[in-house]
């Protein structure tokens, strides 16, 4: 019930399959579809991804959470579609509804309409290829970069998605004799030195495969 729903069984639940045994397994097929387990999935899955923002102004949220919602809505797609649970990282679409579509301030990449409420698949007709998750919008306006940083965090919130690995959590013991402020050194240290080496030797690989979103978002 806490993996599936994110809440405690009812006592009559409990009950149930203290009576019966074999009701355990009604009870997860019943957990399996309920609407709780769809949200279950988007807060487990925003543990990794924190894409999740909301708007001060009462007028802004909802659009504000349709924004922001869009990888952890194809999640859910995929979930309630019993689609393979690959396609996080290999979906042909991206999914919307109108509330995502309406503010074309905040999110100006042209897309195929979608009609009705309900979240939805659709495709960006702004020349990217899709790739799941990979291709959402929203994550790359959350996890922005800069020349220094060139990608990496993005690349290390990716691991965490899909390889369930943090590299913050690397346990390296770093010396404090590379002046950060220095371009320069700092790339000689992330090339050459072992204690910088032992992440950015499969961090920065990873970034690299990024550096096309940022012409697409328009980043210098």
């Amino acid at each position: 019930a806490m993996d599936l729903r994110g809440r405690r069984p009812a006592p009559a639940e409990l009950d149930a399959v203290e009576r019966d045994p074999d009701q355990y397994a009604a009870l997860v097929e019943q957990w399996l579809h309920s609407p709780d387990l769809l949200e279950r999935v988007k807060d487990v899955y925003d543990e990794a991804l924190l894409v999740r923002r909301e708007d001060y102004r009462d007028e802004s949220r909802d659009e504000t959470s349709a924004i922001y919602g869009e990888a952890l809505e194809l999640i859910a797609y995929i979930v309630d579609h019993d689609r393979p649970f690959t396609e996080i990282g290999t979906a042909d679409y991206t999914v919307a509804n109108p509330l995502f579509q309406r503010d074309v301030r905040r999110m100006p990449y042209p897309m195929e309409p979608v009609a009705g409420d309900a979240w939805q698949p659709t495709h960006y007709t702004d020349g990217r290829p899709h790739a799941g998750l990979l291709s959402t919008s929203a994550f790359y306006e959350v996890w922005d970069t800069n020349n220094t940083n060139v990608n990496r965090r993005r690349a290390n919130r990716w691991s965490i998605v899909f390889h369930c690995y943090n590299f913050l959590d690397t346990p390296v013991d770093v010396t404090r004799d590379v002046d950060n402020n220095d371009s320069g050194a700092v790339l000689s240290a992330v090339t050459t030195r072992s204690d910088c080496k032992a992440c950015h030797d499969r961090l920065d690989p990873m970034a690299s495969f990024l550096f096309p979103m940022d012409d697409a978002y328009g980043i210098e």
